[in-house]
Formats: structure tokens, sequence, C-alpha cells
């Protein structure tokens, strides 16, 4: 089980640099380092192809991939070795969702980068998953298992 009685969970504007420097100085002053990053930001704007417009989508990738991205990077000399970080990621990036091809291609990209960032980080034993099964990737029993995306989507991935 995944101890929490020091957990932070701070509400920010994911688009913002700005917010990502602020809570890793949060961080850093309250607790040190952490153990557990877990990267929940996400949004969707269902609609059709031809009704999105450009403003829609930079704010899409804005916070689902771009937030998630800089967040990372800021809070990651706070991580210990063998730290686990943890992107949720839904299932329109492999399944697919209708109206939701933006929303898909964000969270694709995280994606496709998590196993870059299980490579790169590697070295320091830090796993990088992405899943809604949040409790189980941040304890140690799931201490082999990086650069994976659970599943978890109550079987919605089985419909046609």
């Amino acid at each position: 089980m995944v101890d929490v009685t020091n957990a932070l969970n701070e509400s920010t504007d994911a688009r913002s640099l700005a917010d990502a420097d602020r809570v890793a100085g949060e961080i850093r002053q309250r607790f040190g380092a952490l153990d557990v990053l877990f990267l929940n930001a996400g949004i969707t704007r269902p609609q059709p192809v031809e009704a999105f417009d450009e403003a829609t989508f930079d704010d899409l990738f804005s916070v689902n991939f771009k937030g998630q991205f800089f967040t990372l990077q800021r809070v990651l000399p706070l991580l210990h070795d063998g730290s686990s970080v943890i992107f949720t990621i839904g299932i329109g990036a492999t399944r697919g969702t209708t109206g939701g091809p933006v929303s898909a291609a964000t969270k694709g990209a995280l994606l496709a980068m998590m196993p870059s960032l299980a490579l790169e980080l590697a070295p320091r034993r830090i796993r990088v998953n992405a899943a809604e099964v949040v409790a189980f990737l941040a304890s140690d029993t799931a201490g082999y298992i990086t650069g994976e995306n659970i599943v978890v989507d109550g079987g919605a991935g089985l419909a046609p």
C-alpha cells in the first residue's frame, strides 16, 4: 500500500510553466524530495475535425502534453532514485473516441514519450508508466514495471 500521509495535491494551470515552477518549489520546501509523481492533468473538447479551431487545438496540447512534460522536467530533480512517475492517458490514445482526435493525439504524445522517458530515467531506477491503477504503480510491488500503459477501461475497449 502507498503511504499518502505526506502527499501534496495541487491544483494548477497545467499550461503555465510558472505554476510548474511554483509546485516544484513548494515540494522542495515542504518535503525536499518525492517518491511518486502522478501527472493527471487533462482536458477534452469533443467535436468533429472540421469544428476545431487553432485556439482549441493549442489549448488541448498545452494542457495535455506540454504541461505534463514541463511539470515532470521541473520536478525531476526532486525525485528520489527508485521513484515512480505515473501519467493518466485514457483510452482515446489507443482505441479512439468519437469527436476526440485531438485529445487522443495529445495523450498519444504522452504515450509515445513514455518508453523513452523510462529508458532515460532507468539509471536512477525511476519507473515511468501510464494507468489509473496509481496506488499499485506507485508501490514497491510494481517495482519491476516501467514503460507500460495499463488500460483500466471497464471493457470500453472491447466495444466495436
